[in-house]
């Protein structure tokens, strides 16, 4: 009789090995006690099993030789909502947290210039009330230890951090991952009405400051944008893939339609920074990878071929 591992591992000091040789089950009898020390730990883990195999029956038709033993989860651990630890400010807060959220953008894809990750949003947007906390965050995975989809309720363990002015969670082991449940509604997308108001004119800095915090609160959730979007430029598209997007028709270059102007120039830029988003694919890497030279580019879905296309000018609805 001796044990081995399935979800539940000796490597992970999950349980103590055992196993017993020559063992007697007298005529007559239908049991013979066996047992296994499980060891108790402070790592939040899912219930896990391992199993009990008896081999080399004499004197005896062996049916079923597998048990399984289950190692019941009863670890406390506070959940901590996703908006405490964005907070209201520009930075997450520090430390190691628990969440639990439902998976809203899945893009694991490991490898150079790929995200690494993918986003959860709490169940319910806004569930503190406080409209300039965030209700989402992106989890980083440099080997995401868990395979996630769109719809998955999962906990999530992982210190907080800034990337790029991006807050998220890095989830690094086995145990940092599970999925509670799946095919869960997704939340519904808060809505970016663009142009962002309440930017001033004359000071770019204080215009920057004003289209950051506007946005801030929507950082690593599902977004709408009611308004009609058009192409107006996309330079970088075959280098990086992405597009720029402005509200309220496609822009002019500020000369062609006004008298020069160092503050008219100044207000002109405030304006467009405030009409305008930057659509891009889930790849960093520049240019079309050498591995992949004819792979599409990620939008439109399913990928800008010559038989989908779009022009400068262009719409976008309801992205």
């Amino acid at each position: 009789i001796a044990t081995a591992d399935n979800a539940a591992t000796v490597a992970n000091n999950d349980y103590v090995a055992q196993s017993l040789t020559g063992q007697t089950i007298p005529a007559g009898s239908s049991s013979y006690p066996f047992s296994v020390l499980v060891n108790g730990d402070t790592a939040v883990e899912s219930t896990e099993t391992f199993f009990v195999n008896v081999t080399n029956v004499t004197g005896a038709t062996l049916v079923d030789g597998q048990g399984l033993g289950t190692i019941e989860n009863d670890d406390a651990v506070a959940i901590t909502p996703i908006h405490d630890i964005q907070g209201n400010g520009a930075t997450a807060a520090a430390g190691t947290f628990t969440v639990e959220a439902i998976v809203v953008g899945d893009y694991q894809t490991q490898g150079s210039g790929q995200l690494r990750g993918f986003f959860i949003q709490e169940e319910d947007a806004d569930v503190d009330a406080d409209p300039a906390t965030s209700e989402g965050i992106f989890v980083f995975c440099t080997t995401c230890p868990v395979a996630v989809t769109v719809g998955d309720k999962v906990r999530v363990t992982g210190a907080s951090s800034e990337f790029f002015n991006m807050s998220q969670l890095t989830a690094s082991t086995v145990e940092s991952v599970s999925v509670l449940s799946s095919g869960n509604s997704l939340p519904t997308p808060a809505t970016v009405d663009l142009p962002v108001p309440g930017v001033p004119n004359g000071d770019l800095a204080a215009a920057t400051a004003a289209i950051n915090a506007y946005f801030e609160p929507l950082e690593g959730m599902l977004v709408t944008f009611p308004d009609t979007l058009s192409v107006s430029e996309y330079f970088e598209l075959a280098r990086y893939g992405q597009v720029i997007l402005t509200e309220g028709g496609r822009p002019h270059t500020f000369t062609a339609v006004n008298t020069p102007s160092a503050a008219g120039f100044i207000d002109n830029e405030i304006d467009l920074a405030r009409r305008t988003v930057i659509l891009d694919d889930t790849d960093n890497r520049q240019n079309r990878p050498s591995d992949a030279p004819n792979t599409p580019y990620y939008h439109p879905v399913p990928g800008l071929s010559t038989g989908n296309f779009f022009r400068g000018g262009g719409t976008i609805n309801n992205l």
